[in-house]
């Protein structure tokens, strides 16, 4: 399958459609990735070689179907999308991976900085980066922050697994906590709020963004935060997104009755209201 980066808001006659994609390459399995990472496009061939259908289940993300046709619209948003890259470009090889992780420490380190973070890391991610500290191959600090799943996974393996502490004392590397993201980026109407959308196009009427877990799974890690002392990052865009972490954290706390401050961060919180800054 072909792979191209864009970047919608700098084409000048608009962003990408599937028609546009078919007439250039009817039979070529074509995926456009926006420059984000959180959303892409691909022809018919495309939707047909990664078995996208409208009957696909879009998990911690969308299908949009053009209500005008009835047919996909060729759009990938969220996780869909970030699983079809992984298909797209298969595995890496260890000794690769290892590699890309000394090409961007001299990224990193040409700009000044010291750390490294990254988030949604999985059990490999974890192993790699501790891997690429213990051996030396990076000399910068380097941060995961695993998502709930993953800390299951981990808990599994030890109860008392070390989050939030250094390998090397006061560096090294580190599993930062646990991240809960509630609902998705804005720009791709992910966002969950408490009024509609205005502009709905390809998407229900009155849409307010999806959650992409329930209330009752964001309590639960909440209070296994609090309970085993992983310091908590919510992931919340729209206002209704932000109440659920909130709502959350605050349940926690009355449920453990632990009120020591334990740093919980919520991350964006592009449309935090001010009675929500007061929380």
């Amino acid at each position: 399958m072909d792979y191209w980066h864009n970047a919608d808001a700098f084409l000048k006659d608009g962003p990408l459609t599937i028609a546009q994609l078919d007439q250039a390459f009817p039979n070529e399995p074509v995926f456009v990735n926006n420059i984000s990472t959180l959303t892409g496009i691909v022809n018919t061939a495309g939707l047909r070689k990664l078995g996208i259908t409208k009957a696909t289940k879009a998990v911690q993300g969308a299908i949009p179907v053009d209500p005008k046709t009835g047919k996909l619209t060729g759009e990938l948003i969220g996780m869909l999308n970030v699983n079809a890259t992984a298909k797209v470009f298969g595995k890496y090889s260890p000794a690769l991976t290892l590699e890309t992780f000394r090409k961007a420490e001299e990224i990193y380190t040409s700009c000044g900085f010291t750390t490294a973070q990254s988030y949604e890391t999985t059990v490999e991610d974890i192993c790699n980066m501790r891997q690429a500290v213990e051996r030396s191959m990076v000399n910068i600090d380097l941060i995961a922050l695993p998502t709930y799943q993953v800390v299951d996974q981990l808990l599994d393996t030890n109860p008392n697994y070390p989050f939030g502490i250094y390998t090397n004392g006061d560096g090294g590397f580190k599993v930062a906590g646990i991240l809960v993201s509630t609902d998705g980026a804005p720009q791709l109407r992910l966002a969950v709020f408490s009024k509609p959308y205005i502009d709905t196009a390809g998407f229900p009427k009155d849409w307010r963004g999806i959650a992409f877990i329930s209330q009752d799974m964001v309590n639960h890690y909440a209070k296994l935060a609090y309970q085993k002392n992983i310091q908590y990052f919510g992931c919340s865009n729209g206002d209704a997104g932000i109440d659920m972490t909130l709502s959350a954290l605050s349940k926690a706390r009355q449920e453990t009755g632990i009120t020591e401050n334990r740093r919980s961060i919520i991350a964006h919180s592009f449309f935090v209201r001010d009675d929500q800054l007061d929380q």
